[in-house]
């Protein structure tokens, strides 16, 4: 479509038809098409839609091509690009729906540099808002806020006003005003760093990360002037200088920091460094001049393995062994022995040059390894399986005779004969807490006897006497009593006579059903039939009980006894015997345990059993001539459901109500009425023969659910309300009086908006009921509703109360009182704000009206925030903690130009998308870690925890994160 094109500026040279026009109305003059293009020098056209066609735009904005089309900026509503008409028209309409014009990143007469910047980091693309007032635009650095040192300025034609703008400008260094002193890492330096302009000059001086300023300058920026040194609190990172350091030959240097420096202010030494061992051994800084060492411990190094000077004894594991110990430099010559896990000499051994003198190190512990040379020992009496070949005696030590003992004694055991050990040698017993043989049954020995006419199931044949005590008689007990009151076993040491009683190991005696009286009905699989009465006793019948009574079990008559003792040491288990029982139908005889039985020597009873309801109505045992009842506890049984004697409503859920339940079997005759979960009637009725009288049953027992019934003649709906949904099983109270029963809904009481209505015949009074509402249909009729605003889970079936004056209801979002969808009612002028505890909706993420800086991430920023519609009409700058103008800004339409920060908000993420920050281990102090990692959030974790079930993805508010959170652990 062929148009006019004209610009007022520089020639653009973008189009064959462009022309100069002085302007606008000079540019109408000069048209000959019926509508025109004005354009600039400033702006890419290369992809421009020149043919920008009317008849395409929806029906209601056609209207626009009688007017002024402005096309927006990437910064701006304006960008200097106007479509016009050829006839005369005021009105300007910015346009929205069209692709922006890209200004060029070009910088023109407009700009002015004031320090020097990195112009590669800077947008010379922006411009000022045509229609705002003249300013001088003016920008600072990430160091000083424009108002402290502006940095960049725009100046509009005819502005005298400074303007300061949020963005901060990048610098570049200023090298002539910086001095280095030493190598440094400038990778971790910020060359760019500028001194405030309103302090006086100084020199400002930096240390490194091992001497401060005040000690060592590594860096300076020297102000024009300036003669007075101020110190900086943060050092610089100075570079590794091999120059004055040596290096032995068996270190690994890998992971020192050759970085170091000593303070220039200490005495001339040479310092060395220790290793993993010993405060010598490792790097050596050679100060000019020093002659005395001074040993640091600020750093260590890893000594490497190597063999020389070691002696490795034949019966040592060398494996494991950590062959890069050495000695300190400073320790006079020794040949050093370490343990083994058995002495403290018998291991490895380092043998220093010229040394004499033994000293023993606990730095290590070489392992030494079986080897069955010098032993003596019995296979016949000891395992030899079972124990460790690899224990030797001190290497120092006198040849002695090491005894071992057993699980029993501190003899019986193997013996380590020493090479050398003669006629005189000392026997020396080993702690069986360190080392032990064990011994093996030996029934058969000639020692042991069986006493009485005992017969012995199990018994620990392995023990032995200790062959250092005196000889003894030992006399052993059984499970069941002493030796001094039974015994049992004997073990006879040759030549002793006095007894000696031992109470540790106990015999047990063999099953054995000779003198008892079993009865049929008890296990006798569970019963001990090794227990015999106690010698000492006179003769007597020993009866045992069972789970449930003193008596029942299985007795032990001794000869021609008469007398009866019950035992209670343990117990039989009866077993199920129906003989006496008498079983009530509807009784669950599975789960009832039928082996209870009384106590013998108890008058006879009709013993009458318990069910989940009443102390009557299970089981009953008839004694023989047993008249009186008792009612026992002990088992309670199970009553099965039935529908006898039941009246049952036609509106109750049968499958939810427990129709086991009975009455006390003793009981008057009663009507036994039941509940529902709203009134104590209403329920099933349990009707006993001729009953008259009504016995009302606590719901907190068992109640009834009953059934919606909104066909019910006693229900209506008022006002006509169309009804989403209600609880139609609520019903009156029998044993009330009439009442006309109305509900509310869920917005409104039952005394502002009644909603159903419950008319009891002959109810003439009113009564509200709050404690079940009902929901309304959702109706959109009265409702306006913003575009931007998701309504999926709004509940449109508020109504405001009938009692109200007429209002515009106005709903809020998550974020606002207002913004959200509005109920107005007929005739309404005055807005009234819902609570947004009550309901509210949902606004949407929308980026009209947001500028967002290019360099800050705006991926977790919820861009559905809006401000309160009430609140004055300003600029919103998004920030943190750290800094309250780092995130995006929200200009209100027609604001007045007033910045107000707010702290930033970020949108609900699922946890998968969560930021995982770095981790860094502790190793000297958190201060030290938090100085290495200043820009960073980042993890701190402590060695020797297991992290495996804590979840990093956890991430501070933006209140939280000016602190340091700290967890503790399990211990």
């Amino acid at each position: 479509m062929l148009r006019d094109v004209f610009y007022f500026g520089e020639k653009p040279n973008v189009h064959p038809r462009e022309r100069h026009a002085k302007d606008l109305d000079d540019a109408r003059q000069q048209a000959t098409t019926y509508h025109f293009w004005i354009i600039n020098e400033f702006c890419e056209y290369s992809n421009f839609d020149w043919d920008f066609d009317f008849d395409f735009l929806p029906d209601e904005d056609v209207w626009a091509e009688d007017h002024n089309n402005i096309w927006p900026s990437q910064h701006q509503k304006d960008s200097g690009t106007w479509l016009c008409p050829k006839e005369d028209s005021q009105i300007r309409v910015y346009r929205a729906d069209v692709t922006p014009v890209i200004r060029r990143n070009e910088r023109n007469s407009c700009w002015e540099l004031l320090e020097k910047i990195d112009e590669t980091q800077f947008d010379f693309s922006w411009h000022p808002d045509p229609t705002d007032p003249p300013y001088i635009y003016a920008w600072g650095n990430r160091y000083y806020h424009s108002e402290i040192q502006s940095t960049v300025q725009y100046t509009v034609p005819g502005a005298t006003e400074i303007k300061h703008m949020l963005q901060d400008v990048q610098l570049q260094p200023n090298l002539s005003n910086w001095e280095e002193f030493e190598d440094i890492d400038k990778d971790q330096f910020d060359m760019n760093w500028r001194p405030n302009p309103t302090s006086p000059p100084y020199i400002y001086a930096w240390g490194n990360q091992w001497n401060k300023p005040e000690d060592k300058i590594s860096i300076q920026y020297t102000v024009e002037g300036a003669t007075e040194y101020t110190y900086m609190d943060y050092s610089v990172t100075r570079q590794s200088d091999m120059t004055h350091w040596t290096l032995p030959e068996n270190i690994d240097v890998s992971n020192f920091d050759f970085s170091w420096e000593p303070n220039p202010n200490e005495p001339a030494m040479i310092h060395e460094f220790a290793t993993q061992w010993q405060k010598t051994g490792g790097p050596k800084y050679h100060v000019e001049g020093a002659t005395e060492v001074k040993y640091e411990d600020i750093q260590t190094v890893k000594a490497l393995p190597r063999e020389s000077n070691w002696e490795i004894p034949h019966n040592v594991d060398r494996t494991g062994f950590d062959f890069s110990w050495h000695p300190d430099a400073t320790s006079p010559p020794y040949i050093y022995h370490f343990p083994t896990q058995w002495a403290l000499s018998g291991g490895l051994v380092y043998k220093v040059d010229g040394a004499t003198e033994v000293k023993y190190v606990e730095d290590q512990v070489a392992m030494s390894l079986p080897n069955k040379d010098n032993w003596e020992f019995d296979n016949t009496l000891v395992d030899e399986d079972d124990f460790d070949y690899s224990w030797h005696p001190y290497v120092e030590d006198e040849p002695f005779i090491y005894q071992f003992g057993t699980q029993h004694q501190k003899t019986g055991g193997h013996r380590y004969i020493t090479p050398g050990v003669h006629g005189g040698s000392a026997v020396k017993y080993i702690d069986t807490r360190i080392l032990k043989s064990k011994r093996l049954a030996n029934p058969d020995a000639k020692e042991w006897g069986i006493l009485g006419n005992c017969e012995i199931e199990n018994f620990d044949w392995s023990w032995h006497h200790d062959e250092t005590e005196e000889p003894f008689i030992y006399q052993f007990g059984n499970k069941f009593y002493s030796p001094e009151d039974m015994p049992t076993v004997e073990y006879r040491v040759e030549g002793a006579k006095e007894v000696k009683y031992m109470h540790h190991l106990k015999a047990e005696l063999a099953q054995r059903k000779d003198d008892w009286i079993i009865p049929k009905d008890i296990d006798i699989e569970q019963f001990d039939f090794s227990w015999v009465p106690n010698p000492n006793e006179p003769p007597l019948i020993h009866e045992f009980g069972t789970q449930w009574q003193t008596t029942g079990g299985p007795r032990y008559i001794v000869g021609d006894a008469t007398e009866v003792k019950h035992e209670e040491r343990f117990n039989a288990v009866a077993t199920p015997n129906m003989k006496h029982w008498e079983i009530p139908p509807h009784i669950d005889a599975e789960s009832f345990d039928f082996s209870w039985h009384p106590d013998a020597n108890s008058p006879p009873y009709i013993y009458v059993f318990s069910t989940q309801w009443a102390l009557s109505g299970g089981p009953v045992y008839m004694c023989e001539g047993g008249k009186e009842i008792k009612y026992v506890e002990d088992i309670v049984a199970k009553a099965l459901p039935n529908k006898e004697n039941w009246e049952i409503p036609d509106d109750i859920d049968e499958d939810s109500f427990d129709w086991s339940w009975h009455p006390y079997a003793e009981d008057d005759p009663f009507i036994y009425q039941f509940g529902t979960q709203w009134q104590k009637t209403g329920g099933p009725r349990y009707i006993v023969d001729n009953a008259t009288q009504i016995k009302y049953i606590d719901r907190r027992i068992l109640k009834a659910t009953k059934l919606p019934s909104p066909d019910n003649p006693f229900w209506s709906v008022l006002n006509d309300y169309e009804i989403k949904d209600f609880d139609y099983s609520w019903h009156h109270d029998d044993t009330e009086d009439a009442f006309i029963y109305q509900f509310g809904n869920k917005y409104c009481p039952a005394e502002a908006m009644p909603t159903i209505e419950y008319n009891v015949p002959g109810g003439k009074e009113v009564k509200y009921i709050n404690t079940v509402v009902a929901e309304l249909k959702p109706s959109k009729d009265n409702w306006e509703v913003p575009n931007d605003v998701d309504v999926t889970d709004f509940d449109f079936s508020w109504r405001p109360s009938p009692l109200e004056e007429p209002f515009i209801h106005q709903f809020g979002t998550q974020h606002q009182k207002t913004g959200g969808p509005k109920y107005i009612v007929n005739s309404a002028s005055e807005v009234k704000y819902i609570e947004t505890r009550i309901l509210q909706s949902k606004r949407l993420p929308n980026r009209t009206h947001w500028k967002i800086l290019d360099e800050i991430d705006v991926e977790t920023f919820d861009f559905s925030w809006h401000p309160d519609e009430l609140a004055p009409s300003v600029i919103y700058q998004f920030g943190t903690l750290e800094d309250n103008a780092d995130g995006p800004i929200y200009e209100t339409p027609n604001n007045n130009g007033e910045i107000v920060y707010l702290e930033r908000i970020e949108k609900e993420i699922v946890k998968e998308d969560k930021v995982n920050y770095p981790r860094y281990y502790i190793e000297t102090t958190l201060d030290d870690l938090v100085d290495l990692h200043k820009d960073e959030i980042f993890w701190a974790l402590s060695k020797g925890l297991d992290y495996d079930e804590f979840d990093f993805t956890w991430k501070p508010s933006i209140e939280q994160v000016k602190y340091v959170h700290a967890w503790g652990s399990s211990s």
